[in-house]
C-alpha cells in the first residue's frame, strides 16, 4: 500500500501513471539491497521532455528530502529506497510506502512479484493502527512466555533441592511413614507445578 507524494505526479507523469502502476506487475530486481529495492516493470510516463535547469532527464528535479519507502524513479528505473538508503537526491518520487506497510519491504527477494495498491490517509492510518496493535499482543505473549519460563525453572530448581533434602534426610535419620508420606506429597506438587507451568509456556508460545 503506497500514498500519493511527495511530489504531485501531474506536473512530471502523465494522469495515466498512477493507473498504469497499480495495474501493472513489478519484478524484484537480483541489484537490490538495503539501500534500495530496484522494480522491473513499466517505464514511467512523463509529460516533459526533460528536467529543465535540474537535469537533462524528466525524473530530474532539484534536490530535495526522500523518505523512507518512498518510490525514487531515477530516469526511468523505479526504486524503493530502504532505510539505508539516501536522505535527499533529485529525482521524482511519486508514491511513498505506508508506515504499516513497511514491513513488507524487508520480505522481497529477487525474482518476487509486487503489486502496489494507492491508499487514503485514513486508510494508511487503520493499517498502521492495526499493526501497532499487532505488535502490542506479540509484546505481551512473549512477557508472559518469559514469566511463566522463569516460575517453571524456579520450580526446577525448588524441586531439585527437595529431592537432594530428602535423600539427605532419608539416609541420615530415620523417619515415620507419615513423614514419608508428606515428603512425597510435596515432591509431587512440585513436579505437578513444573509441568503444569512448561505445558502453558509451550501452549502460548505456538
Amino acid at each position: 500500500g503506497v500514498l500519493p507524494g511527495p511530489q504531485p505526479t501531474y506536473e512530471y507523469l502523465k494522469p495515466e501513471y498512477l493507473d498504469t502502476f497499480t495495474s501493472s506487475e513489478y519484478t524484484v530486481n537480483f541489484n537490490s539491497a538495503r539501500t534500495g529495492i530496484r522494480l522491473n516493470g513499466p517505464v514511467p510516463q512523463w509529460v516533459r521532455e526533460d528536467g529543465g535547469e535540474a537535469g537533462l532527464h524528466p525524473s530530474n528535479i532539484h534536490d530535495n528530502a526522500y523518505a523512507i519507502g518512498t518510490l525514487d524513479l531515477t530516469g526511468d528505473q523505479s526504486i524503493l529506497l530502504g532505510p539505508d538508503g539516501p536522505s535527499l537526491g533529485g529525482f521524482v518520487c511519486p508514491v511513498t510506502t505506508a508506515k504499516g506497510e513497511m514491513w513488507k519491504l524487508g520480505q522481497l527477494h529477487p525474482g518476487d512479484k509486487v503489486h502496489f495498491r494507492l491508499l487514503d490517509l485514513d486508510q494508511a492510518k487503520e493499517i498502521r493502527e492495526a499493526e501497532e496493535a499487532n505488535l502490542r499482543h506479540e509484546i505481551k505473549i512473549k512477557i508472559s512466555i518469559l514469566i511463566i519460563r522463569t516460575l517453571f525453572f524456579r520450580s526446577l530448581l525448588s524441586l531439585t533441592r527437595h529431592i537432594r533434602l530428602w535423600q539427605r534426610e532419608h539416609t541420615t535419620i530415620p523417619i515415620t511413614k507419615s513423614d514419608c508420606r508428606v515428603k512425597k506429597i510435596s515432591l509431587l506438587n512440585t513436579a505437578i507445578w513444573c509441568l503444569i507451568l512448561n505445558c502453558v509456556s509451550e501452549y502460548i508460545s505456538l
